[in-house]
């Protein structure tokens, strides 16, 4: 929705103000395996394969008010850049852009969506482009799936003019559990 001034001009909405910390400032180590990121998101695990960090979505999500493509702001905050490149574990909707029986690439979502009429439309912040180890079965009858993925984590903006289209994708994933 546009606002308008007085004089009928549209009036931009106010940039997105950018977080200036170094990454590493907005850590907290709990323990061993526990950290805790800007104060708000706690993930367990180490970032490798074989003990991933279990990742909330309102960590990814939480990148809404420091990202913007319109207003040229496409750097991630701090505490989403430190698990840039590490390897992380989140359960998700998924599903494939066409019907096929094996899928190489899957979206994985927060919400629910059939890609059209059921459930939210993913945002930027809530999808991640998963590109599978493996093929992943996709036969069934049912549209909307729940799974759990662990893969390398890749943020990075992916931007159109002033859209942006997506911010993280996970590489080398496998499917974990239903």
């Amino acid at each position: 929705m546009d606002l308008l001034g007085e004089d009928g001009a549209r009036i931009a909405p106010p940039a997105p103000t950018p977080d200036a910390r170094r990454p590493e400032d907005t850590l907290r180590r709990i323990d061993a395996r526990t950290l805790e990121l800007d104060g708000r998101f706690r993930i367990t695990g180490n970032g490798s394969a074989d003990d991933p960090y279990r990742i909330p979505w309102e960590l990814l999500t939480s990148a809404m008010g420091i990202v913007d493509a319109e207003s040229g702001a496409l750097v991630a905050p701090p505490w989403v850049r430190l698990v840039d490149g590490t390897y992380v574990e989140i359960s998700a909707y998924y599903s494939t852009p066409v019907r096929v029986r094996l899928a190489t690439n899957v979206l994985l979502t927060l919400n629910r969506w059939d890609g059209c009429c059921i459930g939210l439309p993913p945002t930027a912040f809530d999808a991640i482009d998963t590109a599978m180890r493996e093929p992943i079965d996709m036969k069934g009858l049912h549209l909307i799936r729940f799974g759990t993925f662990r893969g390398r984590l890749v943020v990075e903006p992916v931007a159109a003019g002033s859209y942006l289209l997506g911010l993280y994708r996970i590489e080398d994933a496998t499917f974990v559990a239903k």
